[in-house]
């Protein structure tokens, strides 16, 4: 190889590591972004279950006759979650549902 050859394959290698380089540190930002969406996802089911948690014989014991009063809800109130992740809406029936 003579000095010239020697010059373009040095240049090429270094695109090359600095192409890696930029790639490393966009992979490195997308695994923060998911660290913390999980993060927020775990807080939300943790939240859920201890509300779930809470309803102390849920589907135990006789029916009763006697209907309680639900409170109204909004078909259309939505509640933003994360920018990232979707959003909830919650129906009269208290399906969720999210859409992106």
């Amino acid at each position: 190889m003579d000095k010239d050859q020697l010059l373009e394959a040095v240049i090429q290698l270094q695109q090359t590591l600095s192409e890696l380089t930029n790639r490393v540190e966009k992979v490195k930002k997308e695994n923060s972004t998911l660290k913390d969406e999980n993060i927020l996802l775990k807080d939300y089911i943790d939240n859920l279950m201890a509300k779930i948690g809470n309803l102390s014989n849920v589907g135990s014991g006789a029916s009763s006759k006697v209907a309680l009063a639900r409170p109204k809800r909004d078909d259309n109130k939505v509640q933003k979650v994360d920018a990232h992740i979707a959003e909830l809406k919650l129906s009269g029936h208290g399906d969720h549902t999210t859409s992106s």
